[in-house]
């Protein structure tokens, strides 16, 4: 069922893999950075009530730059985020 759905969406698929991914990474950083940052706030209400905004802000630092170095890569070199279903269903 995967590989029928895999050759559907690849064979309909208007946008190439590559901006997909670029797309997908721009949302998750949206969702981690302010003003919207609606992770943050996810976060701060679940932790206990000594873990001030700031803190959580400087916790999600590493994954933001992670997020943006790897936003760089896929904008390079794009068979980095077609490379693995290519391998894995052979196209």
């Amino acid at each position: 069922m995967t590989r029928l759905a895999w050759r559907w969406s690849s064979s309909t698929a208007s946008i190439p893999s590559g901006s997909a991914s670029c797309f997908l990474i721009c949302l998750q950083l949206g969702l981690l950075t302010p003003p919207f940052g609606m992770l943050l706030f996810t976060m701060k209400s679940v932790a206990p009530r000594e873990i001030t905004m700031g803190q959580v802000y400087r916790a999600v630092t590493p994954y933001v730059l992670f997020g943006l170095l790897m936003l760089a890569v896929v904008w390079l070199a794009p068979s980095v985020a077609t490379g693995l279903p290519r391998l894995l269903f052979g196209k």
